[in-house]
């Protein structure tokens, strides 16, 4: 399987973005849960990304926080 450089180069970033937000980068923990959400470098997965989202929620990031209370309550309009 053949990877561009624009593949590799956006592995990478994903890498150093799950290592500073494992770190407790507030900034990296809110793009990694974009990416799993967004299946960026990696396979779609919402689970991952409510963990990352709420991650930088309980740091006490009031974006965060409001955009995390937004998703989980369109995801329970869904379900309903």
């Amino acid at each position: 399987m053949d990877h561009s450089d624009a593949d590799i180069i956006d592995l990478i970033n994903k890498n150093r973005t799950e290592t500073n937000a494992k770190e407790g980068n507030i900034d990296e923990q809110f793009n990694l849960a974009f990416r799993y959400l967004l299946g960026e470098s990696c396979e779609p997965d919402s689970n991952k990304a409510r963990e990352w989202f709420e991650a930088a929620a309980n740091q006490g990031d009031a974006e965060v926080q409001h955009y995390l209370a937004s998703w989980l309550k369109a995801k329970l309009v869904k379900i309903l």
